[in-house]
């Protein structure tokens, strides 16, 4: 087993489950959908990834904080790791991360079937933990500020 190191994160179009979380092989491509990119970036995991325009530009994908400072039409809308990076394990393996995002999907956009994936950065990637949003949440802020401490699993599983 693979020790994790940081986590990629992103919206994902598609919640299968009755829980409000769960992890592994509940949260598969299956069960949480593809990335929410309502724009057309089109990374590889794009939800448009199979139309021809998206086809076209899957390969030249370059999501990373740096362009997306200059260019927030460089990202798919829910890739908030190529946004602002992969969470990294602190000495004490938890994550607390802080971000803005103006470019965070809109309340008009938000879905029932959103979903936010972590996927571990070893191994293949492994889906490590998937939760969808459940009533009495926060909907939208205009300025997301977030540091959520979050105990890291001690590795990608299979």
């Amino acid at each position: 087993m693979d020790t994790v190191t940081s986590w990629k994160w992103h919206i994902h179009t598609k919640w299968n489950s009755t829980l409000s979380s769960d992890s592994f092989k509940q949260c598969s491509k299956a069960a949480t959908g593809l990335h929410y990119d309502p724009l057309r970036a089109c990374g590889p995991v794009s939800e448009y990834n199979a139309e021809p325009e998206c086809e076209a530009k899957i390969k030249s994908y370059a999501c990373n904080p740096a362009n997306y400072t200059a260019n927030p039409l460089a990202c798919e809308k829910g890739d908030l790791s190529g946004k602002f990076g992969a969470f990294k394990l602190g000495a004490d393996s938890t994550v607390s991360e802080e971000w803005t995002d103006e470019h965070f999907p809109l309340p008009s956009e938000n879905t029932d079937s959103w979903s936010i994936v972590l996927h571990a950065v070893c191994g293949q990637e492994s889906r490590i933990a998937c939760a969808h949003r459940t009533e009495g949440e926060v909907e939208q802020v205009e300025q997301v500020d977030q540091s959520t401490p979050v105990q890291a699993p001690a590795g990608c599983g299979n």
